[in-house]
């Protein structure tokens, strides 16, 4: 992959904080592990959606590492990951902006949760392989990345989750 972004986003949160301004949440604030620049718009998403904010943490961290400018071979680009089509689907303008980013890819993760009936293993391994071998297969694709990235994923969440918690 090719990520370079922390000088980046060491910039832009110390001189321009205003681009990551979240409004603010109404509701009691949702606890989540760990610190990481991003934690308003998790926090938001998983609101929105009622999607466990660790989850969503997991994702990115595995995905991209916290870094939005993140591109991969295959063409995924920001926080979550969004190819391009799926970016449009989502009405992802500027997969690049950490704010439409995490409410897209959230968005999918959401839909993708329901259309698996909350199968969380399923979910993860069409949000990465695509819903295509996960309906052919009715399983986790035989594919090495995906195996590899739903076990990656559902570790992380239990990492986060288990922080939250202490």
């Amino acid at each position: 992959m090719f990520c370079f972004a922390a000088l980046i986003l060491s910039y832009f949160t110390t001189f321009m904080p205003h681009q990551f301004a979240e409004a603010s949440l109404t509701a009691q604030p949702m606890e989540i592990a760990g610190e990481s620049a991003f934690d308003t718009q998790i926090r938001f998403a998983a609101m929105g959606y009622h999607i466990d904010p660790s989850l969503i943490k997991a994702v990115i961290t595995v995905e991209s590492d916290f870094d939005f400018l993140c591109v991969s071979s295959k063409g995924a680009r920001g926080l979550m990951q969004l190819v391009p089509k799926t970016a449009k689907l989502l009405h992802v303008q500027n997969v690049f902006n950490p704010q439409e980013n995490i409410l897209g890819g959230t968005r999918h993760l959401s839909y993708l949760l329901r259309t698996y009936h909350n199968n969380l293993p399923l979910a993860l391994a069409a949000y990465n392989a695509g819903e295509g071998p996960v309906l052919l297969h009715h399983a986790i694709p035989p594919y090495e990345e995906t195996q590899k990235y739903v076990q990656k994923v559902l570790a992380a969440y239990a990492r986060y989750r288990s922080e939250s918690i202490s």
